[in-house]
């Protein structure tokens, strides 16, 4: 029906938004997560860096908003250490949300990075499930690419997931 047909057209126009927006910002977060990575792990000095990502940040919060906080900033450049090549973070972010990326590097060990982004890769209309960084429980979300990063959580809603022991099953 003429109906469901726009409304076929709006929805996938949408979807093609997200993904496209969703890209970018993980494209721009790698690139500024690198810059900070060469500055600040370049001198090698601890105490040179956390005043880099508070100048940084500072200045970036005034003119573009709170996704640009120390914290967001440090999360970029740990983003861009995990994925050092820019090939991996563009194939990466055509297949998976920011939100998820974020889930994959704050694993300990490449190896758990590895097995967890092929799993989402695989599984992207399905359950994705991550350790939860602040315990050893699964998390899940029924992720797909064009909806919220994290479904279980209402439509368009763009809080963290529930955490739960549920995803063992899967």
């Amino acid at each position: 029906s003429l109906l469901a047909d726009l409304h076929q057209l709006v929805k996938q126009t949408q979807n093609h938004l997200a993904s496209t927006a969703n890209s970018a910002l993980t494209h721009l977060y790698w690139h500024v997560g690198e810059r900070l990575r060469r500055d600040v792990l370049g001198a090698k000095r601890a105490d040179y860096g956390k005043q880099i990502l508070a100048t940084v940040s500072q200045e970036f919060v005034r003119h573009y908003g709170k996704g640009f906080t120390s914290s967001s900033l440090s999360r970029m450049l740990t983003f861009a250490e995990v994925f050092p090549s820019f090939e991996i973070v563009a194939t990466l972010s055509q297949q998976l949300s920011w939100s998820h990326l974020v889930a994959i590097v704050a694993l300990k060990t490449p190896q758990a990075r590895q097995f967890y982004a092929r799993r989402a890769k695989r599984h992207l209309s399905a359950a994705f499930c991550a350790p939860k960084p602040a315990a050893n429980r699964w998390g899940c979300c029924n992720y797909t690419k064009t909806a919220s990063p994290w479904p279980n959580t209402g439509p368009n809603c763009h809080t963290k997931p529930s955490w739960s022991k549920s995803c063992m099953q899967h």
